[in-house]
């Protein structure tokens, strides 16, 4: 990596990039970086605090075929309590995601925005459904024909997906996911159709940290709200953010933000059966670390953890039945390669 910087993980976690098997899940968890160059001393690398006063550029400053490899991991834990007429069950569902993906900067325009291309270069699943035996699904490997969700994965697997990113940092849309769309409906049985949006969702927590209008100084803060659709409605994040440190690291300028939300949830009416089934999020938490890069101008590192509780419930003559879900989600992007 450029001037031997390494990043070491201290919260090993986890995440992204399905949805409809299960749902697409950002990028994030805990980290540190340390930096070290072969040439450097012990005082080198010590990290130096930035001066008092003085503003951090965090906007992106994207350059035409600057390329930028990110590796995840994630962890998502899904308790879900059902109880009905014929009493209760508890179920618990685990699934732990591993991948990598690449980010190219393919054009830059004069306003400082710039079309980039995000490519899943590979990914793996392990997925726990309570005492039974782990289902572990592996893009680089052929998988098993009569596996759905390893059709569905392997459909994601190197189709370039196009994101046309503001000057501020924010991924305003992205194209390209007809291509996915044609490689799930030719592999038949590999799940629901899948929408633009949980691919912009996951395009979001990469390389750019939105909404950023000017240089900030240290403990600086703004805020940048998403909607994201989920199964029966749709998520609100109103993400607030901080710059919360400035460090020279090996002569490395880095940027810590630390960001956070209580999230809101909108139901689909359409959905939940005329107003026979009611959902609600009773609770929803979702915070962050982010390690930026200011020399590079980009994301090297994402730590997040995400916990909600829904609760489904129906009363009617022909339906009655309350269901909980609690599902905590733990996951982490590093930034492991990078070119000019």
């Amino acid at each position: 990596m450029r001037n031997g910087l390494r990043a070491t993980i201290l919260h090993a976690s986890v995440p992204p990039c399905l949805r409809a098997f299960p749902p697409v899940i950002a990028l994030l968890a805990c980290a540190c970086v340390v930096a070290a160059s072969p040439n450097s001393t012990a005082q080198d690398t010590e990290p130096k605090p930035a001066k008092a006063g003085a503003t951090h550029e965090l906007r992106p400053k994207f350059e035409e075929g600057r390329t930028s490899q990110y590796d995840f991991r994630g962890k998502r834990t899904t308790n879900t309590v059902a109880t009905g007429p014929r009493g209760e069950i508890a179920v618990r569902r685990t699934m732990d995601s591993e991948g990598r993906v690449l980010w190219t900067v393919e054009q830059v325009n004069a306003d400082g925005s710039a079309s980039c291309v995000m490519t899943l270069q590979w990914l793996t699943l392990t997925i726990v459904h309570g005492d039974n035996d782990p289902n572990v699904i592996d893009s680089r490997e052929q998988g098993d024909d009569d596996d759905g969700l390893a059709r569905r994965i392997a459909a994601f697997v190197a189709k370039p997906l196009r994101c046309e990113v503001g000057a501020d940092g924010t991924v305003l849309s992205i194209s390209g996911v007809d291509a996915i769309r044609a490689a799930i409906e030719q592999a038949q049985n590999a799940g629901g159709p899948v929408e633009d949006e949980m691919f912009l969702e996951q395009a979001s927590t990469l390389a750019t940290i939105p909404g950023i209008q000017s240089a900030l100084e240290l403990d600086a803060t703004w805020q940048s709200s998403n909607t994201w659709s989920r199964d029966y409605g749709k998520i609100h994040e109103p993400m607030d953010y901080q710059l919360t440190s400035v460090e020279q690291i090996a002569g490395i300028p880095i940027v810590t933000v630390n960001a956070r939300t209580d999230l809101g949830f909108e139901p689909d009416e359409e959905k939940l059966g005329g107003g026979r089934i009611d959902i609600q999020m009773t609770e929803g938490q979702s915070t962050a670390q982010i390690i930026f890069d200011t020399q590079r101008h980009e994301v090297i590192g994402r730590n997040s953890v995400e916990s909600f509780r829904i609760q489904i419930s129906a009363n009617s003559e022909n339906l009655r039945f309350t269901s909980v879900v609690d599902e905590h989600i733990q996951s982490q992007l590093v930034r492991v390669a990078e070119e000019e």
